[in-house]
């Protein structure tokens, strides 16, 4: 027999060992210039079927997302956590020692993309886009942060995420990770990474 009182236990356990949440950005210290991918390189088909524009918001792309024209400038400092412009919010540009770390962590739904970047007239691999969905959660645009967290409290999947992020509703619009995935990338001492807070989880 199920025993629901066990397994409300352990997911309560499994909630505080992520708590709190911290937000996860970009910095702008420390990178050169900012943001250090301000265009891809001349002549990118932003139209065509493949295009970064076309990556979605909601699910994973099927198709293969054309990144080869990103443009790093030649002041940028190549960081763990790139900043680029052109590519869309619904994801992150990391270094391959970024993703080891991830690759220890549970993340909500996602998916890696190589992308072998122009940096100075040469061409440099070892980073991917780390495509990271909004996840399928509905948190009203006018809710309060109290329901905001058990909605998403609520969520198994996210339960047992490290790191997920919203884009909707913009009051919200954050990507959280949890405290052992920030332990463990300040351990790690990756680069281009700030850490904040949110209206939620504090």
């Amino acid at each position: 027999m199920t025993n629901f009182a066990d397994q409300g236990d352990a997911f309560m356990i499994q909630l505080a060992m992520r708590s709190p949440y911290w937000t996860l950005k970009r910095s702008t210290e420390g990178v050169g210039c900012v943001p250090q991918c301000q265009a891809m390189t001349p002549g990118y088909d932003y139209d065509a079927p493949d295009s970064i524009r076309n990556l979605p918001d909601t699910t994973i792309p099927a198709f293969e997302p054309n990144f080869r024209s990103v443009l790093l400038e030649d002041q940028a400092v190549l960081t763990d956590l790139v900043g680029a412009v052109p590519l869309p919010p619904w994801g992150f540009l990391v270094s391959q020692r970024f993703r080891a770390i991830l690759d220890g962590f549970v993340l909500a739904l996602h998916k890696y993309f190589p992308v072998p970047m122009v940096y100075r007239g040469h061409e440099v691999n070892g980073y991917w886009w780390l495509h990271l969905p909004q996840p399928d959660v509905m948190i009203p645009p006018d809710a309060p942060p109290i329901e905001a967290e058990s909605i998403i409290q609520s969520s198994p999947e996210l339960a047992a995420a490290d790191m997920f992020r919203f884009s909707r509703p913009e009051r919200f619009s954050y990507c959280f990770v949890s405290a052992p995935l920030r332990r463990a990338i300040e351990a790690a001492q990756l680069t281009g990474i700030r850490f904040g807070t949110s209206r939620i989880f504090r």
